[in-house]
């Protein structure tokens, strides 16, 4: 037992094999930390995990965005919400979130052995864990009663894992990535590099793509596609995308909002009215205060491409020289550009992994084996992976959360855990249903 303010309080140890803890949280958000998602509903919320959705809902019911937001205010963390529903500490820094956690492992006396690799695990007849760390005369083994494991990709770890005899499927043990963008070289985007298109709907337009479709912006880069469309979809075709090298037919509808029969017309419309106008030049999709649905650079690139003339003379064609099987190669190819995925780039310096332990041989209740009693699993080492604004961030918090009340319940802490060992009540149940867990 170590010494702190509150008596029985177990001897927590944090074996992190980097220089420092919290890597993770340091750089979400481009550094300033997207902790969690405004969404409260945890159905709702669940929806956002490509893998994990139907099993994270009683998770997050109990632990949820709302409980995550009062454990910071709790602590003095004052947090805000952006327009499109990331919550962020007001200081807009990592650091602030990084100091309150490491205030709490200071509060309750938890020791952190940093630059600490682990190279194996072993289970004693009397249940104890015997944890080797180091190598050579630097080698040691620590015993503990209960091991929470949560160390993301970490490769190594799922030996140690199947070594211990928990129980792995071929296809979640399968890691890839999650979270990336499209690699496309296609004259078509050439030299657009930072347009960003406010609305699109992205769909893998390939036999083995099952409702891989998005929606929502596009941003082009100098190697591609990104955007929080592109991110959604490839988290969601993660696995099928991997499985094909990450080769594929991407098709983009540059005007979801408008049906092909209306872009049809508005382009029939054009040529009439707009008739000496060139057709490179005058976009006539635009919004109602008239700001043009597509950059101008980006329009002239898929007319030039779609009209598909020699000696430059489309970027010179006007309206009323625009034939109607023109009209009808432009209206396909505005609700249909295809594409050719020739790899993936990276989001920034952060990364999601797909697969991971398989949530069929997990206890979601406890977060538990149920293979290994006394070995836990929490954050992204599970078979869990969420969209980007927040969600990846609350699967930590949520399920390290549950680990660890479910662990002070099998000490005799049940109380302390009901008070979440400060004094402030929190049953882990919504505060509007009453009810203690």
């Amino acid at each position: 037992l170590c010494e702190t303010s509150y008596p029985n309080v177990p001897k927590i140890l944090i074996l992190e094999r980097a220089s420092r803890i919290l890597e993770k949280v340091r750089i979400s958000g481009g550094g300033r930390c997207n902790v969690t998602n405004e969404e409260s509903d945890p159905r709702v919320f669940a929806q956002h995990y490509p893998r994990g959705e139907k099993e994270l809902i009683g998770p997050l019911t109990r632990f949820g965005s709302v409980e995550m937001k009062q454990w910071l205010k709790d602590r003095g963390v004052a947090w805000k919400t952006e327009r499109d529903g990331r919550v962020f500490p007001v200081s807009d820094t990592s650091q602030t979130i990084i100091q309150c956690i490491q205030q709490q492992l200071l509060r309750y006396n938890v020791q952190v052995r940093l630059l600490c690799c682990v190279t194996g695990i072993e289970r004693d007849n009397d249940g104890h864990f015997r944890i080797h760390i180091g190598g050579g005369k630097h080698q040691a083994t620590i015993s503990s009663r209960y091991v929470l494991v949560s160390t993301g990709s970490n490769r190594l770890a799922y030996r140690w894992i199947a070594s211990l005899g928990h129980v792995q499927d071929s296809s979640s043990s399968f890691l890839c990535p999650s979270l990336f963008t499209f690699c496309i070289d296609d004259i078509r985007i050439q030299g657009l590099s930072g347009i960003t298109v406010q609305d699109v709907c992205l769909k893998i337009s390939s036999a083995s793509f099952r409702n891989h479709v998005q929606r929502g912006p596009l941003l082009i880069t100098h190697w591609g596609l990104s955007g929080p469309a592109v991110l959604k979809l490839s988290a969601w075709g993660a696995r099928t995308l991997a499985e094909n090298n990450y080769k594929a037919q991407l098709s983009i509808d540059w005007l979801p909002s408008i049906p092909i029969d209306e872009i049809r017309s508005i382009l029939t419309d054009t040529k009439h009215t707009w008739k000496t106008k060139q057709v490179t030049t005058t976009c006539p999709f635009r919004d109602k205060n008239g700001r043009q649905f597509l950059a101008k650079e980006l329009w002239r690139n898929i007319v030039v491409h779609t009209l598909k003339t020699e000696d430059n003379a489309a970027m010179k064609k006007m309206w009323k020289d625009i034939s109607k099987a023109q009209i009808a190669a432009l209206s396909t190819a505005l609700k249909s550009s295809i594409f050719e995925i020739r790899g993936k780039g990276i989001f920034k310096e952060e990364f999601v992994t797909c697969g991971g332990i398989g949530r069929k041989h997990v206890h979601f209740e406890t977060m538990e084996s149920k293979w290994i009693p006394g070995l836990y699993f929490a954050g992204e080492i599970l078979d869990i992976d969420g969209l980007t604004g927040g969600f990846n961030l609350q699967a930590a918090w949520t399920t390290g959360y549950i680990c660890g009340r479910s662990i002070a319940k099998r000490l005799g802490m049940h109380h302390r855990a009901n008070d979440d060992i400060d004094g402030k009540a929190f049953t882990g149940q919504r505060s509007e249903k009453g009810n203690d867990e």
